[in-house]
């Protein structure tokens, strides 16, 4: 699917399906280009008009750049 991922992204033009696609691959490789990608994206979007599909993208994205090992577990 990832590969496929790299084939489609040039392609598609800045929108929710191109930030989603965006998103999921930062998630599985966090690589900075592509948050940086999706963020300049996202900030063309209305944020008063927010529809629930971007916010919760935004929102997983946010969650993605601030726990980048999310199954690992801390020791204290």
């Amino acid at each position: 699917v990832l590969d496929r991922s790299w084939e489609v992204l040039p392609k598609l033009s800045a929108s929710l399906l191109k930030v989603r696609l965006l998103t999921y691959c930062y998630g599985e490789f966090y690589d900075e280009s592509l948050a940086k990608e999706a963020h300049e994206i996202i900030n063309t979007w209305d944020k008063a008009g927010l529809s629930l599909e971007q916010a919760e993208i935004a929102e997983e994205l946010k969650g993605f750049e601030e726990n980048q090992y999310p199954f690992e577990e801390v020791e204290e």
